[in-house]
């Protein structure tokens, strides 16, 4: 009976340390994806900031009272984080992952910042808590609503936390369209801008980003977007092609102002065409103008921009 006993003990034993050694392997995986998938996401919102960034401070002069710093810093906090995903249930251990690694809380956490850009010539780095802006507390749940208002050309007081204790830091902000541009996870081909609250701004899927590796076609979806935001049309207008045309020529101004390479604009919808050879097709389907339309009418845009930049005039829009 003994040896039995014995003998099952050691077979638990061995059972324990095998199932063990799987949790162990299984964490290990775990929180290997969990980083890939952490990377993707900040190597994603520093590509889009890269391109969105010019176009929201070329777009100043035509935002009217909606502008307010650039600082290139992308900053994170317990209740910003989630909104970035909605109701993408299968993103929630993720979520998690990045609450926890980030130790994300009410402060807000700088969790990236593009080189070259004014946040990154202040010192401001990843993994900062602010704390403080202009000497106030900081309350807001996102660090462009904290900055909304503050005055053009004056240095920005910002007040962080890390291990080494508080530290004060001076930035020289760019002026810009107060409209902040996110990454989002998703395989869509796609990009919208949106007038909600909290969620207001421009998002581009990973699919979008695959799809345009050249950041100056993406400044011509991202101008598009902002083009949305800034002739403020809502949900219901976007169903008509006529206000679709007008983001699309409002859009390639913003681009160009920020210096990106529009020449090859009417290719990208080229290949959107290849990808969906429908929008080709005048259906009264799509809320887009078709393909066809929308070449030739970029073409018209773009021989105007060409004709002001030939007389050396502002690259201002004839309308809307």
């Amino acid at each position: 009976m003994r040896g039995f006993l014995k003998h099952l003990m050691l077979v638990c034993t061995v059972s324990l340390a095998v199932t063990t050694s799987a949790l162990a392997k299984t964490t290990a995986e775990a929180r290997r994806l969990e980083d890939l998938a952490l990377s993707v996401m900040l190597d994603g919102q520093l590509r889009v900031m890269r391109v969105a960034d010019p176009i929201r401070t070329a777009g100043a002069p035509l935002c009217g009272n909606e502008v307010g710093p650039v600082l290139g810093a992308f900053a994170l906090d317990q209740y910003s984080l989630p909104h970035l995903f909605g109701a993408q249930v299968s993103m929630a251990p993720f979520v998690d992952a990045v609450q926890e690694r980030f130790r994300l809380g009410r402060s807000l956490r700088v969790v990236a910042v593009l080189p070259g850009s004014p946040a990154d010539h202040a010192g401001l780095r990843r993994g900062d808590r602010v704390t403080r802006i202009a000497g106030k507390k900081l309350r807001a749940r996102t660090l462009l609503d904290a900055l909304k208002g503050g005055e053009a050309g004056v240095p920005l007081q910002i007040t962080v936390e890390r291990l080494s204790g508080a530290k004060e830091l001076e930035i020289q902000p760019s002026r810009g369209c107060a409209v902040p541009a996110r990454f989002m996870f998703g395989a869509d081909i796609n990009a919208y801008a949106t007038r909600h609250s909290d969620l207001t701004g421009m998002y581009v899927f990973s699919g979008m980003l695959r799809f345009l590796p050249s950041d100056d076609d993406l400044a011509v979806v991202m101008g598009h977007e902002l083009a949305h935001l800034i002739l403020r049309h809502n949900g219901a207008m976007r169903t008509s092609r006529r206000f679709e045309a007008d983001a699309d020529y409002l859009g390639l101004y913003l681009a160009a102002r920020a210096g990106f390479d529009i020449s090859k604009a009417p290719e990208l919808w080229d290949r959107f065409t290849r990808m969906s050879p429908y929008a080709m097709i005048d259906r009264g389907v799509y809320s887009h103008p078709t393909s066809p339309a929308r070449a030739l009418a970029l073409q018209e845009t773009l021989a105007e921009i060409a004709d002001k930049r030939a007389r050396g005039e502002p690259l201002l829009p004839e309308h809307p």
